[in-house]
């Protein structure tokens, strides 16, 4: 496989990002400036809300810390961040917040490469760094240590992608594995699937 991923070529599904505001806050008084928001302190340390906009929630900590989870790309989940951080400022009267940390801590996005997967000789590949146990995960778990992208390679060639910062960075991550994991690439268990289905076919016109 000779051609680089790029991030269009990924399906983001989740952005875990954080940043803080650097100023206590009062849950009980940011419930009241916030529409399709959620607070319940003996369930939640945090007030919930959703933002339909960008189809993603933002909880807000008393400490300043603010979490977003759900974004379908770093861009909405920067956005959702700001714009709450904006509305504390601005309806609630916390005129002191700074905006500040912003850091995308985790990003969930999928590949489908084609075809399937040897994950033995995967996992068996000195020059890769693999976790396979079958019996626990039906994936075989590839890691890049330079940009700490985490692949979960299934034998039908779907893979789910972690990293961090942005899908730039998960793509160079996933440009250093992918010529090595492509060389695991088992078309000839179609072949074999193929065989044992026209064997069994014989049996049963025998039969």
């Amino acid at each position: 496989m000779t051609t680089e991923i790029k991030p269009s070529d990924l399906v983001c599904h989740n952005v875990l990002a954080i940043a803080e505001v650097n100023v206590d806050l009062d849950l009980d008084r940011v419930i009241m400036g916030f529409k399709n928001a959620e607070y319940d302190a003996a369930k939640f340390n945090c007030v919930r809300v959703r933002d339909w906009t960008q189809n993603c929630t933002v909880a807000i900590f008393s400490s300043g810390k603010l979490q977003v989870t759900g974004a379908s790309n770093p861009t909405d989940a920067r956005a959702a961040l700001k714009f709450v951080a904006y509305r504390l400022k601005t309806r609630l009267g916390y005129s002191e917040i700074i905006f500040s940390n912003l850091k995308i801590d985790n990003i969930l996005a999928t590949f489908d490469i084609g075809t399937r997967m040897d994950l033995y000789g995967i996992s068996r590949d000195p020059a890769i760094t693999c976790t396979y146990m079958p019996s626990q995960f039906a994936a075989a778990v590839v890691r890049e240590v330079k940009t700490g992208v985490v692949i979960d390679v299934f034998a039908s060639g779907k893979m789910n992608i972690k990293g961090k910062d942005s899908l730039e960075r998960i793509c160079l991550g996933v440009n250093e594995l992918m010529p090595l994991i492509a060389k695991h690439i088992c078309e000839r268990l179609e072949d074999v699937k193929d065989d044992s289905e026209e064997d069994e076919s014989k049996k049963i016109r025998i039969i």
